[in-house]
C-alpha cells in the first residue's frame, strides 16, 4: 500500500515573513513634518514557559522614535510576546536594565489575544496490485484530518525617558523584564542588537536609506 500526503497549514507566528526585522527605517509625516524612525527586533527568553518540555517565550520588540520639527522626541517600545494559553496575562510591571542600572517602569496599552493555528492534512491511499504496480491515474481513497493549536499573544508599551535614553546609549548590555502573573520573563539583547538600538536612538534619519 502506498500513501501520498498533501499538507495544508495556516502557520501563525509573531513576525512571519517580516523582512524588516533588524532594519532601521524612517518615514516622514507629510502633514506634521515629524520623522518616525522604527526598528523591529526578535528575542528569546531566558526562562521557559510553565510545564514539562515547554518552549521559551518569543518576543518581538518594536521601537518607534518620533522626532518632531521642534526637535523634541517621543520614544516608545512595544513588546509583543507569545505564551501558552494557560499562562497568566502580563502585568503592568516591567524593568529595563542598561548595564547594571535598572529602571522599574509600567507597561501601558496592554492587550491580550488568544490566537489559533489550524492545520489540515489530506492523506490519499492507493492500493497496489499483486505485482506491486500502483496506478496513480485512478482515484485513491482520501482522508482529511484537521488539528488546531492555540496560544496567547500579549503586548504592552514602554515609554523611554530622556534619563533611560542616556543610560541605554552608554550601555553594553540591555535587558527587558516583564511578568506573566508572578513569573518573570527576561529578554537579553544580543550585542549586535544593542548596537542597532543605539543607532536608532542617535540618528537624525539622514543616514537611513
Amino acid at each position: 500500500m502506498f500513501r501520498i500526503a498533501v499538507i495544508t497549514a495556516a502557520v501563525c507566528a509573531l513576525c512571519v515573513g517580516c523582512s524588516t526585522v533588524g532594519k532601521i527605517q524612517m518615514r516622514v509625516d507629510d502633514m506634521t513634518g515629524s520623522k518616525v524612525i522604527t526598528l523591529d527586533l526578535e528575542h528569546t527568553s531566558k526562562e521557559k514557559m510553565p510545564g514539562l518540555l515547554s518552549p521559551r517565550y518569543d518576543c518581538l520588540t518594536k521601537y518607534a522614535r518620533e522626532i518632531k520639527p521642534t526637535n523634541s522626541e517621543v520614544i516608545r517600545v512595544t513588546l509583543v510576546t507569545r505564551t501558552c494559553v494557560e499562562c497568566d496575562d502580563i502585568t503592568d510591571n516591567a524593568i529595563v536594565k542598561a548595564n547594571d542600572e535598572k529602571f522599574e517602569i509600567k507597561l501601558v496599552d496592554r492587550v491580550v489575544e488568544v490566537k489559533t493555528e489550524i492545520s489540515s492534512t489530506t492523506e490519499t491511499t492507493h492500493q497496489a496490485r499483486a505485482d506491486g504496480f500502483v496506478d496513480y491515474s485512478k482515484p485513491g481513497n482520501s482522508k482529511t484530518t484537521t488539528s488546531s493549536q492555540s496560544w496567547k499573544e500579549m503586548r504592552g508599551k514602554i515609554a523611554i525617558t530622556p534619563e533611560m535614553k542616556k543610560s541605554l546609549l552608554a550601555a553594553n548590555t540591555i535587558t527587558y523584564r516583564i511578568y506573566s502573573g508572578t513569573n518573570p520573563i527576561t529578554f537579553d539583547l544580543k550585542p549586535e542588537d544593542v548596537v542597532k538600538v543605539k543607532k536608532l536612538l542617535l540618528t537624525d534619519g539622514s543616514d537611513i536609506k
